[in-house]
């Protein structure tokens, strides 16, 4: 992975996120995201984390080079956090998140909405950049869960967006970042984003590629395109072999998605397969 990590630099790649699964259950991951670091023609290093692990691998992460890390929330309520994650601690995600912003890394927390499940929430997280120096991204619920996804728990952040701005006020700012549409929140210390991959697709813009742990490049998390690396790197390739097989997994990257939510099917590509 660190070889193929390379490779892309070489051919321009600049931004590496780190994500999963959890990448902090892994052994010597913190070993990896240092090697990572040292690499030249890095420019953004990021991780994405459930942050339970988060504090207790803070510094070592910090002194490793990471300073940006994206934590999942999906939940501020204690008694559905458990329920939504699985057995999850909330008091140990906060702790994670509130531990990196201690130790002076940049926080971004995602929150996938769901209607009937946790949209009830959305001032909570509001709020919570009003009070932190995070920004809380708000994302479009993607049927990239096999049959639990349904699109009545389908919610358009157009619709959470004017629900927000009728209580505060949402500046729009103009450093966006990426795929999100960025906004301060009145007098707040943090900053509230939304991202709309269904209702407002940013396909034109995207430039993302992901490495699966088994090897295989993909494109685009709504569609099954990829070019799988694992065997040339097996089979010895040079990284000019590496360089020509990452040209053709770019030249196979779709114009768009192509997914309508009338007609929403949910895929049988999986999130936790591919990392967010």
């Amino acid at each position: 992975m660190l070889r193929i990590t390379r490779v892309g630099i070489q051919l321009g790649i600049s931004k590496v996120r780190i994500t999963g699964g959890e990448p902090l259950v892994r052994a010597g991951v913190v070993d990896f995201i240092a090697q990572i670091s040292r690499l030249s023609g890095i420019k953004d290093l990021g991780l994405t984390t459930n942050g339970t692990l988060l504090s207790r691998h803070v510094d070592s992460l910090y002194n490793a080079g990471l300073r940006r890390v994206n934590v999942g929330l999906p939940s501020l309520r204690p008694g559905r956090y458990p329920r939504l994650t699985r057995g999850g601690k909330l008091e140990e995600a906060v702790r994670g998140l509130t531990s990196a912003l201690d130790r002076g890394f940049t926080v971004k927390v995602n929150v996938v909405l769901m209607r009937g499940i946790n949209d009830d929430e959305v001032l909570d997280y509001v709020r919570l950049a009003k009070e932190m120096p995070v920004e809380v991204r708000f994302i479009e619920f993607m049927p990239l869960c096999g049959a639990a996804w349904q699109v009545e728990s389908f919610v358009p952040l157009a619709e959470i967006r004017k629900g927000i701005e009728r209580i505060v006020d949402l500046r729009p700012l103009d450093s966006n970042e990426g795929v999100a549409r960025r906004f301060a929140v009145d007098d707040g210390v943090g900053v509230v984003g939304f991202i709309s991959p269904l209702t407002e697709p940013f396909c034109s813009s995207c430039n993302r590629i992901r490495l699966s742990a088994r090897g295989i490049l993909t494109l685009c998390l709504l569609k099954s395109v990829g070019v799988d690396l694992l065997p040339l790197i097996r089979s010895g390739a040079s990284d000019l072999e590496l360089e020509e097989a990452f040209s053709r997994a770019v030249s196979l990257k779709p114009k768009a998605h192509g997914i309508e939510l009338a007609t929403c099917q949910p895929q049988q590509v999986f999130i936790r397969s591919i990392g967010g």
